[in-house]
């Protein structure tokens, strides 16, 4: 079954794990530029606040007046901006730009202005450049919002409003139902890790450092992504596991070494088919160190 025939009703009824979800929203994010940014923002703004946001569409020779959404009772201006490649220069002269465009087109209805960025960090001059519209601005809040402010402005929608939004995240994606619970598996024992505290079982007490203690540079690596990805993917099939792991430019011997070790510590099991984890405490760690590179091997890249 693919993702397709599910999203709207896993979406809706908050089935699809936090952890999860957060993975797919931030790869969308991480990919999302230019116009299509900017639409992400207003339609997760307007579930969030219904009436009390107006979207603003540029019309024509008038432009949008600088303001790609605003709130009503708070009076706050949204600038959007999603490049492709970030530019120091680029940003600093959009902020300054928009900032004196919507002070002038907002006169006594501005009492906010917030620069809605797609990357993780500022450039230093854009965050000196906001420093000074403050100072220069004493009556209006002047912010800036990151990448990881839009996830977790995008997180806090509620499960109806996710439906709406982001079947467009997943409809380019092709997930089979073992996958999605397999991914919801390593998120449910991801969260019981932080739980569980001191009351682990005595066969899960080795720790992911002790597992990978007293190796080689690169044996540590390679044995750290096989117990990660046979918890991701589990089941992982052998020959997926080894295409992985030699493209990543581990040699046949080195793999295979790995593998035995960990089998007869007891942290994974091999089959004629797959690699499966036992030490599953073990195995979700070095997934969780792996969240980036799931994403884009979820995405397909």
């Amino acid at each position: 079954m693919s993702i397709r025939s599910i999203q709207y009703s896993t979406l809706a009824s908050g089935n699809l794990s936090e952890f999860v979800l957060r993975l797919w929203i931030q790869n969308f994010l991480l990919k999302t530029t230019g116009q299509a940014f900017e639409d992400m923002f207003t339609e997760v703004a307007k579930q969030h606040w219904g009436e009390d946001f107006e979207p603003w569409k540029p019309q024509g020779r008038l432009g949008d007046f600088k303001c790609d959404g605003y709130q009503v009772s708070t009076q706050t201006v949204f600038q959007c901006f999603g490049p492709q490649i970030p530019d120091p220069a680029a940003t600093s002269s959009k902020i300054q730009r928009d900032f004196d465009g919507a002070k002038q087109h907002f006169v006594g209805r501005m009492n906010k202005w917030v620069f809605v960025y797609n990357q993780r960090e500022l450039p230093a001059a854009s965050g000196k450049l906001l420093g000074d519209l403050r100072e220069q601005n004493p009556g209006i809040q002047i912010n800036a919002w990151l990448h990881d402010d839009f996830l977790k402005f995008a997180m806090g929608l509620s499960p109806e409003s996710r439906a709406i939004v982001f079947p467009m995240l997943l409809a380019d994606h092709e997930v089979s139902r073992d996958e999605l619970e397999a991914m919801s598996d390593f998120v449910r024992e991801r969260t019981a890790l932080g739980q569980s505290g001191t009351q682990e079982m005595a066969t899960n007490q080795v720790t992911l450092e002790q597992a990978l203690n007293a190796l080689s540079a690169e044996d540590r690596e390679v044995r750290m992504r096989i117990l990660g990805y046979c918890k991701w993917l589990d089941p992982l099939p052998l020959e997926r596991g080894r295409d992985l792991l030699m493209e990543k430019g581990y040699s046949e011997d080195v793999i295979a070494g790995s593998l035995s070790r960990l089998q007869g510590e007891g942290l994974i099991k091999l089959t004629r088919l797959h690699i499966l984890p036992v030490n599953k405490r073990v195995c979700a760690e070095a997934a969780g160190l792996l969240s980036d590179e799931f994403i884009a091997l979820l995405a397909g890249d």
